[in-house]
């Protein structure tokens, strides 16, 4: 996974840097880094709340 998650990484870097993109592009672009970077904390507090029975249906913490 750790790996999948650096091979993203480095394609949207290369996004950056291979693309005259205006300002708001970028500002996307720097979104989906940060995201793909913060992904496993995410998911990692998900999971503990579905695995702690918080929400009202199991599906309900898979559509977040």
């Amino acid at each position: 996974m750790a790996g999948a998650t650096k091979e993203a990484i480095e394609d949207v870097v290369k996004q950056v840097v291979s693309e005259d993109d205006d300002e708001r592009d970028t500002s996307q672009i720097v979104m989906q880094i940060y995201f793909l970077q913060e992904w496993k904390i995410v998911k990692s507090l998900l999971d503990n709340i579905v695995a702690a029975g918080c929400v009202s249906e199991f599906s309900s913490g898979r559509k977040i």
